[in-house]
């Protein structure tokens, strides 16, 4: 199952993808703006840096192999 911690983040989200490849992902805010995030891999997690986030927040949708993965997630 995927993951994505932690909640609240701070700097970084962590996204666990243990079958799956992702294809793109994004953090959306609540007015509907849309953040291009980039992903770092390590193994089955990506690190995904949110420091030049405002605090809020936010919808992570991440396209991957398996669908799409979406998560409300709170930027401190």
């Amino acid at each position: 199952k995927s993951k994505v911690f932690p909640n609240p983040a701070s700097t970084e989200l962590i996204l666990e993808l243990p079958t799956e490849e992702l294809i793109n992902v994004q953090l959306i805010d609540m007015s509907g703006s849309i953040h291009s995030a980039a992903g770092i891999k390590e193994g089955n997690l990506w690190k995904i840096n949110v420091e030049h986030l405002r605090n809020g927040n936010y919808i992570l949708s991440a396209e991957t192999s398996n669908g799409v993965l979406q998560q409300k997630v709170i930027i401190e």
